[in-house]
Order: C-alpha cells, then sequence, then structure tokens
C-alpha cells in the first residue's frame, strides 16, 4: 500500500517530523534550480507552519523556527527571518542550525526505552 503525504498525516500524526523532510525538499529544490524560487519556497514555509501547528516538543519547535527563518530569508523578508530567529533563540539559544532534522532519539528520556529507527536510504 502507498500513501501520499496527506495520508499518511493523517493515518500516522506522530510521523509529522517527516513535514520537515518536505520542506527541506522543496528547499533543496530552489537550490537545485533558482527559478522554481518562487514555487519551492512558498511550499517549504507551508510544510514547516503545518509541522508548527501540531505543538512539537520545544527544541524541534526551535529547529524549525530557525528552518522557518532562512526561508523568509530567501524569500527577502529579512526582518521576518530575524523576528524567527528571535523566536527560536528564545525557546533554545542553541537550536539546531543544521539542514538535516536532530532525530526524536536526542530527546528521549536517558531510561526510555527508544523503538527509534533510522535508515540511510533517504534522498537528504
Amino acid at each position: 500500500m502507498c500513501l501520499n503525504n496527506e495520508e499518511a498525516m493523517k493515518t500516522y500524526p506522530e510521523k509529522g517530523i517527516l513535514l520537515l523532510d518536505l520542506a527541506r525538499y522543496h528547499i533543496m529544490t530552489v537550490q537545485r534550480d533558482e527559478k522554481l524560487k518562487d514555487i519551492g519556497l512558498p511550499l517549504a514555509e507551508e510544510a514547516i507552519n503545518r509541522y508548527l501547528d501540531s505543538e512539537p516538543i520545544l527544541l524541534l519547535k526551535a529547529y524549525a523556527l530557525g528552518c522557518l527563518a532562512n526561508i523568509k530569508s530567501g524569500m527577502g523578508d529579512n526582518k521576518g527571518a530575524e523576528e524567527l530567529i528571535e523566536k527560536a533563540k528564545a525557546i533554545d539559544p542553541y537550536f539546531s542550525e543544521a539542514f538535516g532534522v536532530p532525530p526524536l532519539i536526542l530527546f528521549a528520556e536517558p531510561d526510555e526505552i527508544s523503538h527509534y529507527h533510522a535508515y540511510f536510504l533517504r534522498p537528504f
């Protein structure tokens, strides 16, 4: 059975973090072809806003706000980008500015049994 993004989000709402990967995909398409900026960046912004609407843990919220700031900067909204960076720093002054999404296992309690699985065939 193959699910599209919307079906996957409805079926597995706990996998909302995949919206960040979707946003990164749109950012990468813009990096490959600048002409797609007017399409890709709004799609990336939409994916991150959907993720933020899911009320993620605070540390990933800070990461998402940082990503959103980069998107705003790419759209030419430097003031909006600065405001988002300040919001992210207010949540976590050391939020990750890396392109890769921090895995949820980083935020697990030390005594928590994790069922985290990562695979290396991701496109990015």
